[in-house]
């Protein structure tokens, strides 16, 4: 028996932690914490740890499958099911145009450089626009935000963990996320050391998450904290608290000062649900600190009017002079910037392209939420054909019914995966891929978001198991047999784009030298501050340096906001969550079902007893486009008014495990009309979705 560790990195979250692997005759047995990694310093989360379980999952796809539409698969060469998609593919351009052609990718696809970039290609090679992801459908709103304030929708500011005094946190969990567009492997202990140097983390959620449970809560309406935000700003512009530093770094801050001058926090307070005073002390808290960070993430992103949300998260660091300083936000500083690289390419611009359907701005890419109806509607540029790549829209994306009712109708349905999901069990053909653990791979696209910038480069921690193939393979096959001349290799593309770059070009960076450093390297510890200035001017050509706080498109959302008639106040809103144990949906054939440990409601006690509603009981929760039976858990873990559901689940398909854990997909019952998406970024309305709860009076689950 032979028996090795390999070190390697997890690829499940933008954390990326260190891991070594116990390998036995070319199977993992065991995933740890590397110690010798420079981010997360042996720490591992128990997500990780399950890839093991993933990785040796007897019920992943290992050949390709040949499907009838019925959800029944054949086993088929790969010459065989590559022959006959490249030819249809040829079709369905020949006949409808390269837009017929669609591609969407979800999480684990985005965690693999080169195959990101393959299938990228590829569906760049066909000439089709018509490229979706996972991505734009929790951050679109959060880029659009940034083109208004720096010109660049993908530069986005991170807080500097190690040096302030005062993190203000929106919306997130990073204590269960481990950071999102914040990367770090010790966000936990970073945390913790900020209150250990007499420092103090806030946290605003309509949730007690286990964030806010470890520190300071203030609980919110769901989607309120726009409102919230423009309260704290009030208070900073009328007690005179603006910092030297933000007339030097902005414009449009009487705009900003006057949009704000009527929020004042009395006049808001039933609307957020905090009170007055404690809103006027943190607004004096966080402006007076020696340096503070306000952060937030898919809770802004989510709720209502989220581009404003983040817009007035990133104007709290601006006035109160914490932008691109230690300890305030900070701009990354990866071995490639990859802002920088899309504003050579024109991939910043903002609302270039328009969805065909309902005409919203496309931010960061195309949102999965339209591309059922880019299915259903007929006309000039009607999608035909998709491509799924380690995606599961029919799981995560608002809607699901009417993808899954679109997905009936295309011509053809290809997925690059591991498992028959819900999303692919209509597929004519699933094409196995690797696991991470199966891959070579250089961590580089999640650099410009660490708190202090590593890289790492891994080799194949074991041998594919069965007949799989890399994306990498898949895709460059595909275009071989479509006449398609690939190009270079991606890591010759990979290893160019490293030594062009400037800290590449600099500091003599190559795939090889990173290839020397099998724990992975720190690059030169801290991220720079003093650059924004410089940034914004090459993102706009000169035509300014500063942030802009007065974006008239934004601010106008404000005064939308104030307009709308209050929630009900007897009505509930539903908000998701996040278990530590899982992600999304693609890891959950490998937990292990307990009884009563499948997805819950959660509901505050004074709204169950409103109710006679108890735990375990089967409960009707309702939207205004369907309903579902759901399980509850009478918990004070919400603030009164909110529920809470996690996504991701109501399994089908060939996972039997996952389908074990039961529960509803509760994106059939969001609402995905056009009327609900932001128009600023076309984000939908995830968080803060009103709904109704009714008791069914049947005995309690025990």
């Amino acid at each position: 028996m032979t028996r090795t560790t390999v070190p390697s990195y997890c690829r499940i979250c933008e954390a990326s932690c260190g891991i070594l692997a116990d390998v036995e005759d070319g199977r993992v047995t065991a995933i740890h914490g590397d110690p010798d990694h420079p981010s997360s310093r042996g720490l591992m989360c128990p997500k990780g740890s399950l890839m093991v379980k993933v990785t040796n999952d007897p019920e992943r796809v290992t050949t390709p499958l040949r499907g009838d539409r019925k959800g029944g698969f054949v086993p088929v060469s790969w010459d065989e099911a590559l022959d006959d998609i490249a030819a249809r593919v040829k079709t369905l351009i020949a006949d409808h145009g390269p837009n017929s052609v669609a591609y969407y990718s979800g999480n684990p696809a985005g965690f693999s450089m080169a195959g990101h970039m393959w299938s990228k290609k590829f569906i760049d090679s066909i000439g089709s626009k018509g490229s979706y992801s996972a991505a734009p459908q929790d951050t679109s709103s959060r880029w659009a935000a940034s083109h208004f304030l720096y010109g660049n929708t993908h530069e986005v500011p991170l807080p500097d963990l190690d040096y302030t005094d005062f993190f203000l946190c929106f919306g997130a969990n990073p204590l269960v996320s481990h950071g999102s567009l914040m990367s770090s492997g010790r966000t936990r202990n970073q945390l913790a050391n900020i209150t250990a140097r007499g420092g103090r983390v806030v946290v605003v959620d309509p949730a007690r998450t286990q964030t806010a449970e470890t520190y300071e809560h203030v609980s919110v309406v769901p989607s309120s904290d726009p409102l919230l935000m423009a309260a704290m700003l009030h208070v900073i512009f009328a007690e005179n608290l603006v910092s030297p530093r933000a007339d030097a770094s902005a414009i449009g801050i009487d705009t900003l000062a006057a949009a704000v001058q009527s929020v004042t926090p009395e006049s808001v307070q039933d609307r957020t649900g905090v009170d007055a005073e404690t809103v006027w002390t943190l607004a004096r808290d966080f402006a007076t600190a020696e340096s503070a960070c306000a952060y937030g993430r898919l809770g802004l992103c989510r709720g209502e009017f989220p581009t404003l949300a983040n817009y007035l998260l990133d104007a709290l660091n601006v006035v109160t002079g914490n932008l691109d300083r230690r300890g305030g936000v900070v701009f990354g500083s990866g071995l490639v910037d990859f802002p920088a690289i899309n504003a050579k390419v024109g991939r910043t611009s903002y609302s270039s392209t328009f969805t065909r359907v309902g005409s919203l701005p496309e931010v960061g890419g195309r949102k999965p939420w339209v591309l059922a109806e880019e299915i259903l509607t007929p006309g000039e540029g009607q999608v035909r054909g998709v491509f799924l790549a380690s995606g599961n829209p029919v799981s995560s994306t608002p809607g699901a019914a009417r993808l899954e009712e679109a997905f009936d109708q295309l011509d053809l349905l290809v997925s690059v995966d591991m498992y028959v999901t819900e999303s692919n069990e209509r597929a004519d053909y699933i094409l196995p891929s690797p696991t991470f653990l199966e891959r070579a791979d250089v961590l580089l696209n999640f650099g410009g978001g660490m708190t202090r910038p590593w890289v790492q480069w891994t080799e194949p921690v074991v041998p594919r198991i069965g007949d799989t193939r890399e994306e990498t393979e898949i895709f460059g096959e595909l275009m071989r047999r479509m006449d398609v001349a690939p190009g270079p290799s991606p890591w010759e593309l990979i290893d160019t784009m490293i030594r062009t770059g400037d800290r590449g070009a600099a500091e003599g960076w190559t795939l090889d030298r990173i290839k020397e450093h099998p724990h992975g390297v720190e690059l030169g510890g801290d991220v720079p501050v003093g650059v924004i200035a410089q940034r914004i001017s090459t993102y706009t050509k000169g035509a300014r340096d500063t942030v802009d706080l007065g974006a008239g498109p934004v601010l106008a959302q404000l005064d939308q906001f104030l307009s709308k008639e209050p929630p009900d106040p007897d009505s509930l809103l539903l908000i998701s969550r996040r278990h530590l144990r899982s992600i999304n949906s693609w890891m959950h054939n490998a937990r292990k079902v307990r009884p009563g440990g499948g997805p819950t409601l959660y509901l505050h006690p004074k709204d169950a007893r409103a109710r006679g509603i108890e735990t375990g009981e089967t409960v009707t929760l309702t939207t205004s486009v369907g309903s579902g039976d759901v399980v509850v858990t009478v918990t004070d873990e919400v603030r009164p008014g909110t529920v809470s559901y996690p996504h991701g689940w109501g399994h089908s398909g060939g996972w039997s495990t996952a389908i074990e854990h039961g529960g509803i997909n509760i994106n059939k019952l969001i609402p995905n009309d056009i009327e609900t998406k932001d128009p600023l970024s076309g984000m939908s309305l995830l968080d803060g979705v009103r709904v109704t709860v009714t008791a069914k009076k049947s005995a309690p689950q025990r």
